[in-house]
């Protein structure tokens, strides 16, 4: 119960952090999207690794800005967003 409940509210702080970076009118990065997309789907890094077939550490160095993705995994990324209801703001690279 307490692990959902601080699941809970990592994602609200995912969400709030978002919609404060939008009102402002700052862009978000693409390591901000990726960590924003999976708290939102409750996934782990190797969950969604697994769902986009990259490794674990690959999404790790995504979302540590370690790694620009090349273009192939960016459109694996989107297509996953899109199925599941995830939109993409147009800013993204």
């Amino acid at each position: 119960m307490l692990l959902k409940k601080r699941v809970a509210d990592v994602i609200l702080i995912s969400d709030t952090i978002s919609q404060m970076l939008y009102r402002r009118g700052e862009k978000m990065t693409f390591s901000e999207f990726v960590i924003d997309v999976r708290h939102k789907l409750e996934l782990t890094q190797k969950q969604l690794a697994s769902a986009i077939n990259v490794s674990y550490a690959t999404i790790n160095r995504w979302e540590n800005g370690r790694v620009i993705p090349s273009n192939l995994a960016v459109k694996s990324f989107y297509d996953f967003c899109e199925n599941n209801f995830i939109s993409i703001p147009a800013d993204m690279p």
